[in-house]
């Protein structure tokens, strides 16, 4: 039962997530008009909107028009449901509630970068709200988080300058320096360089295959980096969660590390 309330939730959520994806890069309103088919703009009856189900049932397809719609709708969906299954906990109910739809605001912000190299702030301001939030309902270190702001941001722009001098080109937006800030100030100066590295393997590998399809030297490769911080992100989070540690117990010098860190900002 519990499961299946997470599951359902986390379909809702997802539904929310991709008409964000959708309307915000457009500059439309979340709000109105109703849900529609992006391809005829025929209105859509409840029943032709459930989460994960319609897409299924109609094979895909619109109703009206018999237009493709894309599997973005049912992935988006899914992540959405598997993330509230892995860090939503009835025990600590606020807390995990603030976390869940923080990171599922921050899928939404990695899609649109994956997909248009944009990071609008609403979107951000809403994911740092509830990220923040959920730290309030645990132990926490002003000190510890405010250093994570700064470092984050900080030594991404150190390393982006350095490629920068060499490459002549700028490589990264001022989106990515305030999600930065975001996750830097949620996970704290280590885990933040933790964060970075993961982040840096994602991009690199994007430009990898990116550069298997795309001439390099007529059309220079951008590298959705605001993904890649929320793809290390969200692996950073699953990682050090209890069931991953108590399974591989190598994992605890993070936790270790990253409790160490913090009470020494305590200190000073």
């Amino acid at each position: 039962m519990i499961l299946t309330l997470k599951i359902l939730f986390g379909l809702l959520i997802g539904s929310f997530i991709n008409v964000l994806i959708v309307r915000v890069p457009k500059s439309e309103s979340i709000i109105t008009p109703g849900s529609h088919c992006i391809l005829c703009n025929t209105p859509l009856k409840w029943w032709m909107n459930i989460p994960l189900f319609s897409f299924f049932i109609f094979g895909g397809k619109c109703c009206y028009c018999s237009g493709r719609i894309s599997w973005q709708y049912p992935i988006v969906e899914l992540l959405c449901a598997g993330i509230w299954i892995l860090f939503f906990n009835f025990n600590h109910p606020f807390e995990t509630t603030s976390l869940c739809l923080g990171i599922c605001f921050l899928l939404a912000i990695a899609i649109i970068d994956l997909k248009h190299f944009q990071i609008y702030h609403g979107l951000l301001i809403a994911s740092f709200i509830f990220l923040a939030t959920s730290l309030f309902f645990g132990s926490f270190s002003w000190k510890y988080h405010i250093a994570g702001m700064v470092f984050c941001p900080g030594f991404i722009w150190g390393v982006s300058w350095i490629v920068q001098v060499f490459n002549k080109r700028k490589n990264l937006g001022g989106g990515d320096i305030l999600l930065a800030i975001s996750l830097g100030f949620y996970l704290g100066p280590y885990r933040s360089f933790l964060m970075y590295f993961i982040a840096s393997v994602f991009g690199i590998l994007y430009w990898v295959a990116m550069m298997k399809i795309k001439n390099l030297d007529k059309n220079p490769i951008q590298i959705p980096f605001g993904t890649g911080m929320v793809f290390g992100f969200i692996l950073l989070e699953i990682v050090l969660l209890p069931s991953i540690i108590s399974s591989f117990k190598f994992l605890e010098f993070i936790i270790f590390t990253d409790r160490f860190l913090a009470e020494l900002f305590s200190l000073l």
